[in-house]
């Protein structure tokens, strides 16, 4: 699912991360029904990230569909990837200016959202759960994936890593929080501020703040 998620990411476009504003709204609705074919100079739906490794070839298509799925299909048609939110009251889908692509329902709730599947990228607002990662680009002309990557494991515990070249295959830490058993969400909240939240006694109101 992962991978099917970054081809799509792939064709909703990269752009330069703009001002933030705290009172971010829906900058540009797509309504059901819309579409986007990946073309040499064609339109696009902006999106915050990327996934260099997974490009789709020109002519493929994502389309909001009229049932409410977003749906990636290869030039010749066939389904790469869709949401499987049929039938959840998906009524548009939306580029908010905090970067987020959300899949919405008629009261604005997210039903789907990009935030959900960081690739190398995080914004303000945005959180990484357990199994999330963000992976720097190879190069600066190359967004394929590089060397470092920045990672909340399933235990908890939140690390920086080297990644073996070209295996994908991530080496000893070379930091870690040391929150394994705790820790469970990183932020990135509206004042710029990230950090690790973790828990003790059952309580979730301890950090670990990250300063760049």
């Amino acid at each position: 699912m992962a991978l099917q998620i970054s081809y799509l990411l792939s064709l909703l476009l990269l752009v330069l991360l703009l001002p933030y504003s705290t009172t971010a709204q829906a900058s540009s609705n797509q309504s059901l029904g819309s579409s986007l074919i990946a073309q040499e100079n064609g339109s696009y739906w902006a999106s915050p990230c990327a996934n260099g490794d997974n490009l789709v070839p020109t002519g493929s298509k994502v389309e909001l569909t009229k049932d409410g799925q977003l749906v990636l299909s290869d030039p010749t048609g066939t389904e790469i990837w869709k949401s499987e939110l049929g039938g959840l009251g998906v009524v548009y889908a939306a580029m908010l200016d905090t970067g987020n692509f959300v899949l919405a329902s008629q009261d604005g709730s997210h039903l789907w959202q990009s935030f959900d599947h960081p690739t190398d990228t995080m914004l303000p607002t945005q959180t990484m759960s357990m199994g999330s990662k963000l992976v720097a680009h190879y190069s600066e002309r190359s967004y394929s994936n590089g060397r470092f990557q920045f990672a909340l494991k399933m235990d908890g515990n939140l690390v920086l890593q080297t990644l073996a070249f070209p295996i994908d295959w991530s080496n000893t830490d070379y930091w870690a929080s040391g929150a394994i058993g705790s820790g469970f969400q990183v932020v990135f909240n509206e004042s710029g501020t990230i950090y690790l939240s973790y828990k003790r006694k059952h309580t979730y109101d301890h950090i670990i703040k990250f300063y760049f």
